[in-house]
């Protein structure tokens, strides 16, 4: 049988593990001659395979997909891959599962990338180029699910409460992921970009309005039954002593005008029983 001379991802791994191409082919179910086609660069390493190879070896997806022999082998954790490597990965795979480790290895690769998620967002925020990456991120999210599916009894009960928890510069506690920080964050942006604020409040405002308007129209009840609340940022829906300190006395205005500034500081669409503040 031809032996392949490690010009592929998958050979370079099987050396460096210590196999012969007959027992990669038995831990990967395949046969010999398909392993020897991948290395041999006959057939493709498809997606499928490449997730097995993975989870039975914890060598690097990124390395093994690149698909660059030049550069050294790697584990999950961007460590060297040797033989010690392999043998810990299979240890792995063979003790009991669903212990503590388990669950707190998914929660610290779901942390990541959250936490991933959260710096881009704050980019894009600090850009004012938000509608442009939650458009891409939804593309994304799209073809995710699209692969895998989604949770949705997950789902159903996050976005109730989220829905109870929308407010303008705090993020929803469903998870508890470091919420404070990023909201902290958010606030500091937007106190530098005060116009940005109004832009997304009443963008806020608009889509849940439409959305309640949309239900009724269809003769149902309202999705959500809730009080919008919107706090304005402008000088007219100040305090007497807030303008009396900034100057504004609102002395000499005609009547017309004061009143067309109370009207708009009175900018409250109540729907009743609960209540978003932005």
């Amino acid at each position: 049988m031809r032996q392949s001379k490690q010009q592929h991802p998958l050979a370079v791994l099987r050396v460096a593990a210590g196999l012969s191409q007959k027992e990669m082919g038995a831990l990967l179910r395949r046969s010999t001659s398909t392993i020897q086609s991948i290395e041999l660069g006959r057939l493709a390493l498809g997606a499928n395979l490449a997730e097995r190879v993975v989870l039975n070896t914890a060598v690097s997806m990124q390395w093994l997909m690149e698909g660059d022999v030049s550069k050294p082998v790697v584990d999950f954790a961007g460590d060297p891959y040797t033989r010690e490597s392999f043998e810990a990965a299979r240890a792995e795979l063979d003790r009991p599962r669903g212990g503590f480790t388990d669950v707190q290895s998914i929660e610290n690769g779901f942390a990541d990338h959250c936490t991933n998620l959260a710096a881009v967002v704050l980019a894009g925020l600090e850009q004012n180029r938000l509608p442009l990456l939650y458009w891409k991120c939804g593309q994304f999210l799209t073809e995710l699910i699209r692969e895998f599916g989604v949770d949705q009894g997950f789902l159903t009960q996050a976005n109730s409460l989220m829905a109870n928890e929308v407010k303008i510069h705090r993020l929803p506690k469903v998870m508890g992921l470091f919420p404070e920080m990023v909201a902290s964050q958010v606030a500091k942006l937007m106190k530098k970009h005060p116009a940005w604020e109004e832009q997304y409040r009443k963008s806020a405002v608009e889509n849940l309005q439409a959305m309640l308007k949309e239900s009724v129209s269809k003769g149902g009840k309202p999705v959500v039954d809730y009080t919008i609340e919107v706090r304005a940022n402008s000088a007219e829906s100040q305090t007497p002593n807030r303008r009396a300190a900034s100057g504004e006395h609102g002395r000499g205005k005609p009547k017309s005008h004061r009143k067309r500034a109370k009207k708009r500081s009175q900018n409250v669409r109540t729907i009743p029983n609960k209540k978003f503040v932005f």
